[in-house]
């Protein structure tokens, strides 16, 4: 199922941090993660943004996408894990793929819980303002 979205940093991150937000070959990808709130670096329309956030899904917690407003990205395939396959025991990254469809900004809220504890407050809660530009 696609969801549509948003796309680009400005808000806050509580929670462990991911890599920085890096540009993977001349403005083609935006990466960001749980550090990257107050970064400013907005894909182009039609360009992909990734989302990435530390995980151990052996613990029941998985990512989510907990609140989204207008769309301004469409989800690009269902979120992943990386790497694949893990190491024994080692963590792993939650990875979210998004294209840019509409030049606006509007807020995103992800959060990592634990999915059959409703009404628990999650582990970490990551929130920006997603910006697409012409």
């Amino acid at each position: 199922m696609r969801k549509s979205l948003l796309v680009l940093p400005a808000g806050s991150a509580a929670g462990c941090g991911v890599p920085d937000v890096t540009t993977e070959s001349a403005n083609s990808v935006v990466r960001m993660g749980e550090a990257d709130g107050r970064q400013q670096r907005p894909p182009r329309m039609g360009r992909r943004l990734v989302i990435a956030h530390p995980a151990n899904p052996s613990t029941g917690y998985s990512g989510s996408i907990a609140k989204a407003g207008a769309a301004v990205a469409e989800q690009d395939g269902a979120a992943d894990l990386e790497p694949d396959p893990p190491a024994p025991g080692a963590g792993r990254t939650w990875v979210w793929s998004f294209v840019g469809v509409a030049s606006r900004a509007s807020p995103l809220t992800m959060e990592y819980a634990r999915p059959w504890e409703p009404g628990s407050e999650p582990a970490r809660t990551f929130s920006s303002t997603i910006e697409v530009e012409r």
